[in-house]
């Protein structure tokens, strides 16, 4: 058990579908997609039997994160082709690639328009999704631009107002 992290309920894959679903539908990056724009992430979600993850077979846990400017710089980026491209080859997909490392690597992420909105308002009770791994390490599956967000925040010495912030987990393998 990780001390950054407070256990407090049992959810099902469909409820954690069903959150980012309801959060999503507010994302003006989508928004101008419509029903479309959804869609695909839904696939992508939806997707994570193709690459062997199988989300409705795990037993999730939906985690309060107690210290997300320690927690989040530290997660690892999920292994989807528009992250991992941001780094070279030889270190794609490797447990060095977690959030810290992408702002400090690629300074372009202090001037992403969707990164700047979320340090403006950040969506408060916010719950992202990942995976644990067998190394004890979380990957990220959603909410890749509000960790960025958060690790930026940190190291510019600004404070959020994130709220309650959670995470939903399940174990992998």
């Amino acid at each position: 058990m990780n001390v950054d992290l407070k256990y407090p309920e049992d959810v099902t894959w469909e409820q954690v579908l069903d959150n980012w679903r309801q959060r999503e539908r507010g994302n003006p990056d989508l928004a101008r997609f419509g029903e479309a724009g959804l869609c695909v992430w839904e696939r992508i979600l939806g997707g994570l039997d193709d690459v062997g993850i199988h989300p409705s077979l795990k037993a999730w846990k939906r985690y309060t994160i107690v210290n997300p400017w320690e927690l989040v710089p530290k997660l690892r980026l999920a292994p989807y082709g528009y992250w991992q491209e941001q780094f070279p080859d030889d270190i794609r997909n490797s447990v060095s690639l977690n959030f810290n490392k992408l702002v400090n690597d690629r300074r372009e992420y202090q001037r992403n328009r969707r990164v700047l909105s979320i340090m403006r308002d950040f969506p408060i009770n916010s719950i992202f999704v990942g995976l644990r791994m067998p190394d004890n390490s979380i990957v990220l599956l959603e909410g890749h631009h509000q960790a960025i967000a958060i690790t930026l925040a940190r190291d510019q010495g600004l404070l959020l107002n994130l709220g309650e912030l959670k995470i939903d987990i399940a174990r992998h393998p």
